[in-house]
């Protein structure tokens, strides 16, 4: 009998060690070996952007978050500011994710302490949004967060990892990485000059090219030496626009690249440019270029705009604006397109797509069946990254189309926070 317990304990340790390794080899697995574009939609939806399922069944605070962050881009937050009941339920479901132990937030009541979520809930407290703002946070509670942050540092290599209670599991990555350095700094407890230099060290291991014949074609950056992506590239931007703010230095991003990482801004230009795709209605842009099946999606469009608006506007400060318009006429000459004066146009012939007339939101791309709370606020992010690239008529059509965003963002609301989706359980 007790050598069968025995043999049982083993056969299930090694089941457990099994899986483990079977979880580490899917999250790391490469985009290039999908073999349908079924297969990267899935990816693409459920594990590369974080758009879990639980967005379905669970309030979450990335959820929440965005709700309050399109009302603001509505004008419409001073209804909820103005409902004190409604704003202490928010801020007690905000609050109520903070884990005590670990000193981090939680996505939901279900899911793991993560930068990400400890991210969006200090922003949403310390960001004050038009006439609506949580209270702050608690002395207790920021000392909390900081330890958590710390205890995600990777001193090896000088990044930090998404969540701290498995660290041998998880790898330092540009994302996590730029989420700490923002989150520590609406903490009022910034990096010193060493920790600085650190992250640029850091950064720089990140950062990646392709070469034909002894000529870079491109620079980008990447998690951890994966895929180069157009998101993590604008991550890394933002995390050195905060790192050069935090020195009290004036340098544009350009001459940063330049000067500091050796990479022309034409070589950046070239990443984006590389990862545009045609759709079936004119074209967007895909998460990175070395994908033939990879599709257009709404969030990557956003991105690879914010990159040119990174590049293109001296001294670029971000403060508490996440996207600032791209000049008129500098969409086209960074990205050397001749003769293309619909450019805009055909990203948002692309962005129109993506609209979901019933629900009133957008969709990830126009290959998805359903519109979701996180695309539908980088739609409202597109269009102040184009504003000064759109005609009258396009800029009226829009306006219309934002009408339906409030009934949308109210089809995804709970009893307290919002979940992902519309047709939430």
């Amino acid at each position: 009998m007790l050598q069968f317990i025995q043999s049982f304990i083993i056969g299930l340790l090694l089941v457990i060690v099994i899986l483990i390794l079977l979880s580490i080899f899917l999250e790391k697995k490469s985009l290039k070996s999908f073999s349908s574009l079924d297969e990267q939609k899935k990816y693409l939806e459920e594990d590369l952007w974080g758009i879990p399922n639980h967005w379905l069944n669970e309030e979450c605070i990335d959820t929440t978050a965005f709700a309050l962050l399109i009302y603001s881009f509505l004008g419409n937050l001073k209804q909820i500011s103005d409902d004190k009941i409604e704003k202490e339920k928010l801020s007690e479901f905000f609050t109520r994710h903070l884990d005590r132990s670990l000193g981090g937030a939680k996505q939901s009541d279900l899911t793991y302490v993560s930068m990400y979520a400890t991210r969006l809930l200090v922003s949403s407290h310390e960001r004050n949004m038009s006439e609506f703002k949580l209270p702050l946070l608690n002395e207790e509670q920021k000392r909390s967060i900081i330890e958590f942050i710390k205890r995600c540092k990777i001193e090896s290599n000088d990044g930090w990892i998404a969540w701290s209670p498995l660290p041998e599991l998880s790898e330092p990555t540009v994302v996590s990485t730029t989420s700490a350095v923002r989150t520590l700094i609406k903490l009022e407890e910034p990096l010193n000059k060493n920790e600085i230099k650190k992250v640029e060290k850091f950064l720089k291991m990140q950062k990646t090219k392709k070469e034909i014949n002894n000529k870079i074609m491109w620079c980008g950056f990447t998690n951890s030496k994966g895929t180069p992506r157009i998101c993590v590239l604008s991550q890394a931007l933002s995390c050195l626009n905060e790192l050069e703010k935090l020195k009290n230095s004036k340098r544009s991003l350009v001459a940063i690249l330049k000067d500091d990482f050796g990479i022309e801004p034409d070589n950046i230009y070239n990443f984006v440019l590389s990862c545009w795709k045609e759709g079936k209605n004119n074209g967007g842009f895909a998460c990175c270029p070395s994908l033939d099946c990879s599709i257009p999606t709404i969030p990557c469009t956003k991105f690879a705009l914010k990159i040119i608006s990174q590049l293109t506007l001296e001294n670029y400060n971000e403060n508490d604006k996440e996207e600032q318009s791209i000049k008129r006429g500098e969409l086209t000459r960074v990205l050397k397109i001749p003769n293309e004066k619909k450019f805009a146009s055909k990203i948002m012939n692309f962005v129109m797509s993506c609209y979901d007339k019933q629900s009133g939101g957008f969709k990830f791309g126009e290959e998805f069946d359903q519109a979701d709370i996180y695309s539908t606020l980088q739609y409202l992010r597109i269009l102040t990254l184009l504003e000064n690239e759109l005609d009258q008529e396009t800029k009226k059509k829009n306006e219309e189309i934002k009408k339906s965003i409030p009934k949308f963002v109210e089809l995804c609301k709970g009893s307290v926070g919002y979940y992902g989706y519309p047709n939430h359980t």
